[in-house]
C-alpha cells in the first residue's frame, strides 16, 4: 500500500517570500477566519511600510478576495474591477493613493481599527509600531454599490 505524500507550505522566514503554497492556504485561513483577515492586513500595513511593494499587492489580492470582492470593490473606488486587478497584478504600478483607497476600503470593509505610535529616530525600541485589531463591534459590512 502507497502511502500519500502530503504537501504543506513552508512558513516564510523573516525577510523570506512567502511561496505561492503558503499563500493559497493563508488564503483559504482567511475567508473562513475574521482574525485571519485582520492578521493579513497587518502584514499589509507592514509590507507598505517597509517598501515590499510585491508583498503588498499579493496581499492585498487576497484579502479583496477572502473578503469584499474585486467587483463591489472596484464600483466602491470608482475604478473598473479589470483596472483594480491590473494595479494588484505582479506587473501592476499602483499609486500610493491607489494603495491606500484600496487599504482603506478593505479596513473599513472589514471593521478594523489601526493605532500607530512613531518614535523619534535615535531612541530606544523600533522606529514605529502598529496596532491592527478588530473595532469592538467587529462585523463584516457589505460595501454599497456606487449608485451612478
Amino acid at each position: 500500500m502507497k502511502s500519500k505524500s502530503v504537501t504543506t507550505a513552508h512558513t516564510p522566514i523573516l525577510g523570506e517570500k512567502p511561496s505561492r503554497a503558503f499563500l493559497r492556504e493563508a488564503k483559504l485561513l482567511a475567508e473562513q477566519d475574521a482574525n485571519m483577515r485582520v492578521a493579513l492586513f497587518g502584514e499589509a500595513l507592514q509590507a507598505l511600510l517597509v517598501n515590499d511593494f510585491d508583498l503588498l499587492k499579493k496581499l492585498l489580492r487576497m484579502l479583496i478576495h477572502c473578503s469584499a470582492g474585486f467587483e463591489p470593490l472596484a464600483i466602491q473606488l470608482g475604478y473598473s474591477s479589470k483596472s483594480l486587478l491590473r494595479m494588484l497584478s505582479s506587473n501592476g504600478n499602483p499609486t500610493t493613493k491607489n494603495l491606500l483607497q484600496i487599504l482603506n476600503a478593505i479596513r473599513r470593509h472589514q471593521d478594523i481599527s489601526i493605532e500607530f505610535n512613531a518614535s523619534i529616530p535615535g531612541m530606544v525600541g523600533h522606529p514605529y509600531q502598529v496596532k491592527i485589531k478588530p473595532s469592538q463591534t467587529h462585523n463584516t459590512k457589505v460595501i454599497p454599490e456606487k449608485t451612478s
